[in-house]
């Protein structure tokens, strides 16, 4: 494994690290609808309608909790840490 696929792999494994710290930052009702969308890979109007909400307040749920953890991630991987690991 050469130098730059070290360097990815090791970034993408502080962001999983990150990731599940920041995931209980997220509201009970986030943390349910992006575990629908993304490990039960539910739609958007399945997971509004098990949610008892409409699709257009469920997708904004989802972006709202997908920007907040990609602002959180941005903020809190540090790129030297996994060019010096």
């Amino acid at each position: 494994m050469d130098d730059f696929s070290k360097v990815k792999k090791k970034k993408i494994e502080n962001q999983i690290v990150s990731l599940n710290q920041f995931l209980p930052t997220l509201s009970d009702e986030a943390q349910t609808a992006l575990h629908m969308r993304y490990w039960e890979l539910m739609t958007i109007e399945e997971i509004a309608r098990a949610m008892g909400k409409t699709w257009d307040v469920t997708d904004r749920l989802i972006e709202s909790a997908l920007k907040r953890l990609r602002d959180l991630l941005a903020d809190g991987v540090d790129d030297s840490k996994a060019i010096a690991a």
